[in-house]
């Protein structure tokens, strides 16, 4: 049983951030992307506020609408420039539409869940995030039809690296837990996360970041995986 995380594994979302941020009312309002220098400082402001405050949602400690209306009246107070919650909600809706439209796979996820399925794998899900857009995301790929099952954190009320989303994967999976093996972005979260849980865990360094952890096995794209799984049948 193998078991996908989607955000940055088998969705492009940095790409498809990167795009949304330019329709902000920022940034020559739309019209041109700033020098790449700058453009990445923003990227990398709005990417550290996404994960302080989705932290919070995930914690139970806001609402998924607050999360991400506190996200971009942070982001764009670094302008100089406060937000009422209705405006908020309406650059946030701006970013949303076209986050949704610039959703891409990478290149080498069909090839690998194809190659999977022809070696008869079973294939899931276990992500962090709300349900209705964890679907939609798989649903607008193309991929939901190969997963089953599709554990998302919101639904379960937990969120990775608890132990307790991987174990209740496994357990809708049927399978026993070091039975099971989890592909992700996140060296903490995801690989070390499972590895704990009793899943073997799989990080998928598609930046080639710098690790020192030995207790995961480490790929650079998804057309490794096979090759991987087969190498370390023991992980």
């Amino acid at each position: 049983m193998i078991f996908f995380d989607i955000d940055d594994t088998l969705l492009d979302h940095q790409k498809a951030v990167k795009n949304a941020l330019t329709h902000f009312n920022l940034f020559g309002r739309g019209k041109s992307r700033p020098v790449p220098t700058i453009f990445n400082k923003y990227f990398n402001l709005w990417i550290q506020l996404s994960e302080k405050y989705y932290a919070l949602y995930l914690s139970h400690q806001l609402t998924f609408q607050e999360q991400r209306r506190l996200r971009v009246q942070e982001f764009f107070l670094n302008f100089n420039i406060k937000l009422s919650n209705k405006e908020a909600d309406e650059q946030f809706e701006r970013f949303l539409h076209s986050y949704e439209k610039g959703w891409q796979a990478f290149d080498d996820v069909m090839p690998c869940l194809n190659q999977l399925k022809s070696l008869k794998f079973r294939l899931g899900i276990i992500s962090n995030g709300n349900e209705s857009q964890q679907y939609k995301k798989l649903e607008k790929l193309k991929l939901l039809d190969y997963f089953n099952p599709i554990v998302i954190s919101e639904d379960l009320g937990v969120s990775k690296p608890d132990p307790r989303i991987f174990q209740e994967a496994a357990k809708c999976a049927q399978k026993p837990i070091n039975e099971c093996i989890y592909i992700g972005d996140r060296l903490e979260s995801d690989a070390v996360g499972s590895v704990a849980a009793g899943m073997r865990g799989i990080w998928l360094n598609r930046e080639g970041k710098k690790n020192n952890n030995n207790t995961v096995v480490i790929i650079k794209t998804l057309d490794e995986l096979v090759q991987s799984i087969s190498k370390n049948q023991s992980l």
